[in-house]
């Protein structure tokens, strides 16, 4: 199946450390599922160079009052979980992303990337570069606005399911096999002892949005699951979100990818900030009278008795 995360990040100057903008856009079974974008202060500092802010239309003003980019990173690296990423010239969305890290004190996780430049013009042929170019000669509509992140994130997806449809790949892997278009291999998979270690660590002084008290005790095995509609929001520690997703479905659940009125679990991951557009959803709908259950990430593994080792397993089938 073709399974991927696109991302795209804008620069406060041409220090490839101040990323000021990041889009993410997630790829199940070929098709765009959901998408982010954040805005972030550069580690560079406040500083918006007048170029960069010509080509992405971001000022400094709207960046007042925009978390960090080691608070955001977090987030996006959950919820990029053990997916490849892909980028529209990786070597530099790659760069950002890791100076950037590094600028805020924290060693960069690392993922594997791919490459749609190169992926292009090896399906297309030279002349086919730049993300408008490549997605007018694959019959995609440009989604939005070239340089917002977002926009350029779910375009370098829908550009790369459009690669693997004109190729006959069912997989990122296939493409890449026949095409190239891998730009580094990682130095160690996210989802690793060692990654979730460095997540644990990473999160364990941040505020938690502590969920509501809900007493699952009883429940001690995954065929409780079946028939419920789940969500997550924030980032978990012990397990990546997609990888969490996989495990909910292997038990007969559904997953939903915004509360709405057929959500009735909401497993609620760290997060640094007010509650997120997802909680604040479920409040409205559980003071509206609907039955949710919201629940942290150690109320949820537990309810299905999931160890160390089963998530450990779990990441190597992914």
């Amino acid at each position: 199946m073709l399974n991927f995360a696109a991302i795209d990040f804008e620069t406060a100057t041409t220090d490839r450390g101040s990323a000021c903008a990041v889009g993410l856009a997630r790829v199940r079974e070929g098709r765009v599922v959901e998408r982010w974008h954040w805005l972030c202060q550069p580690p560079t500092g406040p500083e918006i160079d007048q170029i960069n802010q010509r080509i992405h239309g971001i000022s400094p003003a709207d960046l007042v009052g925009a978390p960090s980019f080691a608070a955001v990173a977090g987030e996006v690296w959950g919820m990029i979980g053990l997916d490849v990423v892909a980028a529209h010239g990786a070597s530099f969305d790659q760069s950002v992303w890791e100076a950037s890290w590094r600028l805020s004190g924290f060693a960069p996780p690392k993922f594997e990337w791919v490459d749609t430049v190169k992926l292009a013009r090896s399906v297309l042929g030279e002349g086919n570069a730049s993300l408008p170019d490549a997605a007018a000669a694959l019959g995609v509509p440009f989604v939005g606005r070239h340089h917002n992140a977002a926009d350029d994130a779910e375009t370098c997806a829908l550009v790369l399911v459009a690669l693997a449809a004109r190729a006959g790949a069912e997989t990122v892997d296939d493409l890449r096999a026949a095409h190239g278009g891998l730009s580094a291999q990682p130095e160690a998979r996210v989802g690793s002892d060692a990654q979730r270690k460095a997540a644990q660590n990473w999160h364990q002084n941040r505020k938690k949005d502590k969920p509501k008290d809900v007493d699952w005790t009883q429940v001690r095995s995954g065929e409780w699951l079946k028939g419920h509609v789940f969500v997550f929001t924030g980032f978990l520690n012990a397990v990546a979100t997609p990888d969490a997703e996989t495990l909910v479905a292997r038990f007969g659940a559904e997953v939903g990818q915004n509360v709405t009125k057929k959500t009735t679990v909401l497993v609620v991951g760290d997060w640094d900030g007010p509650p997120t557009k997802k909680r604040q959803r479920a409040d409205e709908l559980i003071a509206a009278g609907q039955q949710i259950s919201v629940v942290d990430e150690s109320q949820f593994l537990g309810s299905i008795g999931a160890t160390d080792e089963e998530l450990a397993l779990l990441a190597k089938d992914r």
